[in-house]
């Protein structure tokens, strides 16, 4: 599963950008290939709501950066920042 949220912009000519959460495959499915077709429905639902951007932050601990940018997904422009309620 690939969770989109469209969010609205006041730059970029009022235009969304899309950030993407919560993608999850089971386990006994991952490797098949699933991951990266929800991935694509979401990018593929961001572009359609003419978002001019998608963006994702991964869990260090995962190590999943390979897949995403294997995706097109880079870490070289922004740096992510979390504040969490305790």
């Amino acid at each position: 599963m690939v969770t989109l949220h469209l969010l609205p912009n006041v730059v970029w000519d009022a235009r969304p950008y899309g950030l993407i959460e919560n993608v999850v495959t089971r386990a006994s499915l991952q490797r098949r290939g699933h991951g990266r077709r929800a991935m694509q429905a979401a990018l593929d639902a961001a572009w359609r709501a003419n978002a001019y951007k998608v963006m994702l932050m991964t869990g260090q601990a995962r190590d999943a950066t390979g897949f995403y940018e294997s995706l097109g997904f880079s870490a070289k422009d922004k740096f992510a920042m979390v504040i969490r309620k305790a």
